[in-house]
């Protein structure tokens, strides 16, 4: 199982969000943003930090019971599989942006 700071970092990194643009969408500064993702051992995060940062990633902190963590983790990767099919172009929509140039 990933971290938590792990599933930050993926969570960023699927939206494209730079370390500025979450600067912009926290209102942390800079150089904690690069220790909270870079050397997460070196920073205790109070719940609020947490909070605020999954907010500006458009995503929630969820307790999830032990027990049910299995069948969450796979109903969110299954989304993640949905939603990179739908972000893949068609092949007719290939051939209408080939089409268009």
């Amino acid at each position: 199982m990933c971290t938590l700071i792990e599933q930050l970092r993926r969570r960023r990194s699927d939206l494209g969000f730079s370390l500025t643009t979450l600067e912009k969408r926290t209102g942390f500064a800079l150089p904690r943003l690069s220790v909270i993702f870079n050397r997460p051992k070196a920073v205790d995060l109070r719940l609020s930090s947490v909070e605020a940062l999954a907010d500006a990633l458009d995503a929630r902190v969820m307790v999830v019971p032990k027990e049910s963590v299995a069948l969450v983790q796979s109903l969110l990767s299954s989304h993640a599989s949905l939603m990179a099919v739908e972000q893949t172009p068609s092949a007719l929509e290939r051939a209408l942006s080939r089409r268009g140039k």
